[in-house]
């Protein structure tokens, strides 16, 4: 569930002598940066010419950011686990072990910090959905999906979700891996990342801030995650009621025999209006904005009884699942519990692996 943590605290110690891959680079301070009384010069045992410098440290397993006023530490949790790529979902049990060889790695390198008593900065949550069809298949439903004061994005195999305070990214895990030489052949992975970009958010969501408190409360993180992330992408909390394709023919003998609206032709019409939008605009995005724009109301509700008509068409990819087979799948998916932690096979106590820092 977790996929990324940085953590940050005003108070650290480092041995210089001890740094391997290190550099210190200038930035650009003002004079009370410079004159401030927790200026990075005032970290080190050594004597250095670091005024004003910001300090970084980064190897495989962690990257350690020295400013002139805070230290910021991301751990590189799955590296530190042994594993080889960052797909599998990590356990409580995983994550403490990671940090406890994290706290080895900093002293190997002459860090004394706090990791349980730190910080949250930034905290990312995920979850992979294992899909019936090939990701490129579920483009008509990231077409169809939109969350509430969120602008929309999209790049290559992916679509962004983005405010200045947190981030939805969803894109293909499948390919991610590929791309870096993990192929996990008849694998269709879709990942739906949850970024709380700022200290502020971090601390007002999880009603907590520091890594020890993120480790108390890490079994509540799953429905969290699927909370805040349903509530923006995922409305109808039920299933999409009109979703298997149809023929022309047989999708208005469908309305008219089978639908439980009160006015079958009128919900019919507009059903097949929405479709023809969607195929005009391509993203819901383009449609609410350009209702924006030609001050016509783009208020959520009338956005969402879009998406609602959308998601009971006949939209889809050309001979592809319809918008409506596609949110079900994932929808069910996406609530139900991960399926992909950290096995038996991949276990990070098997004696046959061979982790560095054992040596340290």
């Amino acid at each position: 569930m977790i996929d990324t943590i940085i953590m940050f605290n005003s108070k650290i110690e480092i041995d210089i002598t001890k740094c391997e891959d290190h550099e210190v680079t200038s930035i650009n301070t003002s004079k009370y940066d410079i004159l401030h009384t927790n200026c990075i010069c005032n970290h080190f045992n050594q004597e250095h010419d670091l005024h004003g410098n910001r300090f970084t440290l980064k190897n495989d397993y962690f990257r350690l950011v020295v400013k002139p006023r805070q230290v910021f530490l991301e751990p590189y949790i799955h590296n530190l686990l042994g594993q080889n790529h960052n797909l599998l979902t990590v356990k409580k049990n995983h994550l403490i072990e990671a940090l406890r060889r994290l706290e080895k790695a900093l002293v190997n390198q002459g860090v004394c910090f706090d990791v349980y008593g730190s910080q949250l900065s930034r905290l990312d949550l995920r979850k992979n959905i294992y899909l019936d069809y090939p990701y490129e298949e579920y483009e008509p439903l990231l077409k169809a999906l939109h969350a509430k004061k969120m602008k929309k994005f999209k790049h290559l195999n992916s679509y962004y979700f983005d405010n200045s305070l947190c981030q939805i990214n969803i894109y293909d895990k499948s390919l991610q891996l590929a791309q870096v030489k993990y192929n996990f052949t008849s694998t269709n992975i879709m990942r739906i990342e949850y970024r709380m970009k700022k200290k502020q958010k971090t601390v007002r969501e999880l009603k907590y801030q520091t890594v020890q408190s993120m480790i108390d409360n890490m079994d509540n993180l799953e429905t969290f995650y699927k909370e805040k992330v349903g509530d923006l992408l995922f409305h109808y909390k039920q299933s999409a009621i009109g979703s298997k394709i149809r023929s022309p023919q047989s999708e208005f003998k469908w309305f008219m025999n089978e639908s439980d609206a009160k006015y079958k032709m009128n919900e019919y019409l507009m059903t097949k209006g929405v479709e023809k939008v969607m195929e005009e605009v391509g993203d819901i995005s383009v449609f609410s904005k350009e209702l924006s724009q030609n001050a016509i109301d783009s208020s959520y509700q009338h956005i969402k009884k879009f998406q609602g008509r959308l998601l009971n068409s006949q939209f889809s990819k050309e001979y592809g699942p319809t918008v409506g087979e596609l949110y079900n799948e994932i929808h069910s998916k996406f609530y139900g519990p991960n399926e992909d932690y950290i096995d038996e096979v991949n276990n990070i106590y098997a004696s046959e692996l061979a982790f560095p820092l054992d040596a340290c």
